[in-house]
């Protein structure tokens, strides 16, 4: 695991679920469903670009 920053709270377990049941709550930030997770594409391609004329 990484070091931390100096003076990172990290919440209690208690904390934890109170901030996920207000998440969940908010109908806005609805979770993706696993249907909606396998549609996802990346949309950051790595590397060079193809190009158009390549050389010979």
């Amino acid at each position: 695991m990484p070091k931390l920053k100096t003076g990172t709270l990290i919440p209690t377990e208690d904390e934890d679920a109170a901030i996920t049941a207000a998440a969940l709550t908010d109908p806005d930030a609805m979770p993706y469903s696993d249907e909606q997770w396998e549609a996802i594409k990346p949309t950051v391609r790595r590397g060079r670009p193809i190009a158009a004329v390549t050389k010979e």
